[in-house]
């Protein structure tokens, strides 16, 4: 191990153990327009561990009253990084602020 991380031989030489199994964390806001359980923010020191940054949001169904000005989380242009949305039901359209979509 090299402070906290696994080497390269850990990972592919040895099976990895199970650091621990946490609970569901509670609900927030990201930015006024969506209602997510972050499920990496109940790892203490996530960022750390998951390399590279991946993020892992639930959305349950949910309804939302309209609003004005209309609901979203202010300007993040997806740069760098892929975005992934699965849909179990119904449908999504995902994009950042700049209209581009993922």
């Amino acid at each position: 191990m090299t402070q906290g991380r696994p080497t390269r031989e850990d990972v592919a030489g040895r099976p990895r153990r199970v650091e621990g199994i946490y609970g569901a964390p509670g609900f927030h806001w990201v930015g006024n327009g969506f209602r997510v359980a972050g499920y990496f923010s109940a790892i203490p020191n996530a960022v750390r561990k998951l390399d590279p940054f991946l993020l892992l949001d639930y959305h349950p169904t949910y309804t939302y009253t309209p609003a004005t000005p209309p609901r979203g989380v202010g300007v993040h242009p997806h740069r760098g990084f892929e975005t992934v949305t699965l849909a179990w039901q119904g449908s999504v359209a995902h994009h950042d602020s700049t209209g581009a979509g993922g």
